[in-house]
């Protein structure tokens, strides 16, 4: 595992606030992207999301006022002197993936149906990758395997700053054999997920060797309490699982 490499989990139901809770912690650009969100779900994840953001950076990283900004090349957040770091929510989750110098795409996934299971398997999947998915016993079992692949597509996407339509066919996940071929990025990658809350990370850059393994999230992992009406959220520790992966 790339040892500069730190992942924040946040449960907005654990810290129920309304969306103009956060936006004490916007800027004047952040809360005209926000007032353009009409979806009052997308809008509280949008905020929360910027919230977990500023204050990791404050809170672990003595970064105050941080002014995000946007990557145009490769539409990524990034703020200036900062490390890596990447943003994804699903559901009621946050989760924040902050690297070294090395780029770090993150991604979680909490629901599918198997219609779309489906329709994105047959359209952006390999035949190991289809076959590891509807070879589970159980429709949920399905649309877990799905959704720990996809989430894995779209932790390398994020990291390399591609498209979904270019990328997605250009890496194969083999989680029987937890192998990773096909990978067209020039860049050394490392990969880690759980499979059982569907959250992936990939680093990609100065990491000596292609690393691919499944970690457990330990629940032990202590939280990072943000003083202002006591939210708070946690740090995960990853242990490598050596036990493989369950339906």
């Amino acid at each position: 595992m790339n040892k500069g490499l730190s992942v924040f989990v946040f449960n907005i139901d654990k810290n129920p606030r309304p969306v103009a809770f956060y936006t004490d912690f916007l800027s004047q650009g952040e809360r005209l992207r926000l007032s353009k969100i009409s979806n009052e779900k997308r809008k509280l994840q949008y905020a929360a999301g910027r919230f977990v953001l500023k204050s990791v950076l404050k809170e672990r990283y003595k970064v105050i006022s941080p002014k995000v900004l946007l990557d145009k090349k490769n539409n990524k957040p990034y703020v200036r002197g900062f490390p890596k770091f990447n943003l994804s929510h699903s559901g009621n989750y946050i989760v924040l993936a902050v690297g070294e110098k090395d780029e770090v795409g993150v991604d979680i996934e909490t629901k599918a149906t198997i219609r779309s299971v489906h329709n994105i398997a047959e359209r952006y999947f390999s035949k190991v990758e289809n076959k590891y998915i509807f070879s589970a016993k159980t429709e949920s079992a399905k649309i877990n395997h799905f959704l720990t692949l996809w989430s894995l597509k779209e932790s390398y996407i994020k990291a390399i700053g591609g498209l979904i339509n270019e990328e997605t066919v250009k890496i194969e996940f083999n989680l029987a054999k937890k192998k990773v071929t096909q990978v067209s990025s020039a860049k050394t990658l490392c990969f880690m997920y759980n499979a059982h809350q569907n959250i992936s990370v990939c680093v990609a850059g100065s990491i000596r060797k292609n690393d691919f393994a499944s970690f457990n999230i330990s629940t032990t992992a202590k939280g990072l309490k943000i003083s202002r009406g006591k939210l708070q959220f946690k740090r995960l520790a990853y242990k490598k699982n050596t036990a493989g992966l369950n339906d």
